[in-house]
């Protein structure tokens, strides 16, 4: 397995552990969560199964596939289309992405489609963008913008942000071990002015308080907004949990994991931001191979799905993409 393979699969595995493991999780404050389970190292179900967060990203990475790394708004919303429009029963999607099917179903594009809408500050792009920082591995200004066209489908403003920049430092991820360097690439591409900016900052100012994420589990949930599927918290809180522990993936997810509010997702983005840096050998083999498969349980049409096989074409995708790699 080469080193690059290596991270292209870490970090979509990644991403599916964190955001299976999170979903016990998601929407409990860390009290509830101790009371229910005491402290998560492990799944805590056999039923296991990734949510919107996983199966958007497969999403991500198909419509790069499909058009060799070349897109644009109209490609995307005729990927979103072709494996999300035909769906008529929506059980684990996010306020945005549904909102943006029914924008694209009465022929609204994007960008405009992004705009309309009720959560397009929501963090559902940030959430999927995993594959088009592996595509643009070592280019985070391509990273970046490639997101943006991903994003615009169903957000605006603070939601393509963030997703900006996840996919940035995920891309830096494949060309450094450093945390401060991969979190410090996403964050040049939040505008100075935003509340992204501002509410990271501060989140990740909180987290230098502490040891590791578990000791700031508290601490960083007084920080807390008013919705839990905010995009700047659930990346601060991914990025916080990220450089507590230093990169490591038990630790850092687990952090996540046992932190609550949205935690799928911030699991999810932890997950992915981990296993970009350290590789698939980062993660333990029996969770990877818990997660592999592909549930469909929020598109259908993607169950059966081998994420370890969507890795292996992204991987192809990217080393044939000339110049990408730096």
């Amino acid at each position: 397995m080469t080193n690059l393979f290596s991270k292209t699969y870490g970090c979509l595995a990644g991403l599916a552990i964190g955001d299976a493991l999170g979903s016990a999780t998601e929407g409990m404050s860390p009290s509830e969560i101790k009371t229910k389970y005491g402290k998560i190292d492990n799944f805590v179900s056999g039923n296991i199964a990734g949510t919107d967060d996983t199966e958007y990203m497969i999403l991500t990475a198909k419509i790069l596939l499909e058009n060799n790394g070349e897109v644009n708004y109209e490609k995307v919303a005729k990927g979103w289309l072709k494996y999300v429009g035909k769906e008529k029963e929506f059980k684990r999607g996010g306020t945005s992405e549904i909102e943006a099917i029914e924008n694209l179903r009465k022929g609204i594009k994007p960008p405009k489609s992004g705009l309309i809408g009720s959560a397009n500050w929501s963090d559902g792009a940030a959430m999927r963008v995993a594959p088009i920082g592996i595509y643009c591995a070592g280019n985070p200004e391509k990273a970046a913008k490639l997101a943006e066209i991903d994003a615009s489908i169903s957000h605006a403003k603070d939601g393509i942000y963030c997703a900006q920049a996840l996919a940035a430092s995920i891309s830096q991820a494949f060309i450094s071990d450093n945390v401060e360097r991969v979190i410090n690439a996403g964050i040049d591409f939040l505008p100075k002015n935003s509340a992204s900016y501002r509410l990271i900052q501060k989140i990740l100012r909180v987290a230098q308080k502490y040891d590791n994420p578990i000791s700031a589990i508290n601490g960083l949930y007084k920080l807390k907004t008013k919705c839990p599927w905010y995009a700047p918290e659930a990346l601060g809180y991914a990025y916080a949990m990220f450089k507590l522990g230093k990169g490591n993936f038990k630790d850092s997810v687990l952090g996540a994991v046992n932190l609550g509010r949205d935690a799928d997702t911030i699991a999810a983005m932890t997950g992915a931001l981990c296993g970009a840096m350290n590789g698939i050998g980062d993660i333990p083999k029996n969770w990877v191979e818990k997660c592999r498969v592909v549930k469909g349980v929020c598109i259908k049409s993607f169950c059966g799905i081998d994420i370890k096989t969507i890795a292996e074409e992204l991987e192809e995708l990217r080393s044939s993409a000339e110049g990408n790699f730096t």
